[in-house]
């Protein structure tokens, strides 16, 4: 990625906090993965 590990930590701990997510819920995961995955496909194609 680019940043230190702590870094991604520190950030990751940060959005749980403030979005009220739990990290370690496999569900949740799975739904940020797949929001990221079509997000990454919209931009693709220019949407």
């Amino acid at each position: 990625m680019g940043i230190h590990p702590k870094t991604l930590q520190y950030r990751l701990a940060r959005a749980s906090e403030q979005g009220g997510l739990d990290l370690t819920d496999p569900e949740i995961r799975f739904h940020l993965q797949l929001c990221a995955h079509l997000l990454s496909l919209k931009d693709k194609e220019g949407g």
